[in-house]
């Protein structure tokens, strides 16, 4: 298992990843739906080009091939960021969102970013224990709708030393 940034060469790997993905955790993503492949592809180049102008740091781990995790920071202001983080439920339990984690705060501090924040699924017990663990701490929380559904997203917050 390789964890490294995400390059172009990466469109079909992440297509297969985030489609997977949505099926697996629905909840955690910000689209409606299952994604088509060419929201995908939008959202893929916008990585690329976001990279490229260091407002985001996006970091893949790799195994054979295929890819089993992501995370992404995206420069808000001067100094503060947001994190996504999502790993494949087969790799669970295998530190791999943690080593995602360090790559990708490593990079962020590079970039320019000193606070980052997480939004995570009140429902999500293992992805809110990832995070409180991981030295964030809950900060607020909201209401967010999704295809009618309301649910509570707890606000999370750390520093980047």
């Amino acid at each position: 298992m390789d964890i490294r940034r995400l390059e172009k060469g990466d469109m079909e790997a992440l297509s297969g990843f985030i489609t997977e993905s949505f099926d697996d955790y629905p909840e955690s993503m910000w689209f409606e739906n299952r994604p088509s492949k060419d929201e995908i592809k939008l959202i893929f180049h916008r990585k690329i080009d976001g990279i490229a102008s260091g407002i985001i740091a996006d970091f893949v781990a790799v195994e054979n091939g295929r890819i089993i995790g992501e995370c992404e920071i995206v420069k808000l202001g001067d100094d503060s960021g947001i994190i996504g983080i999502i790993v494949r439920k087969e790799a669970g339990r295998k530190r791999i969102g943690t080593m995602l984690l360090g790559e990708s705060l490593r990079a962020a501090k590079r970039i320019g970013i000193s606070g980052i924040t997480a939004e995570v699924s009140k429902g999500n017990a293992a992805g809110l224990k990832f995070f409180e663990a991981s030295g964030f701490i809950r900060k607020d929380s909201m209401l967010k709708e999704k295809n009618g559904k309301r649910s509570e997203i707890v606000v999370l917050q750390r520093g980047i030393r």
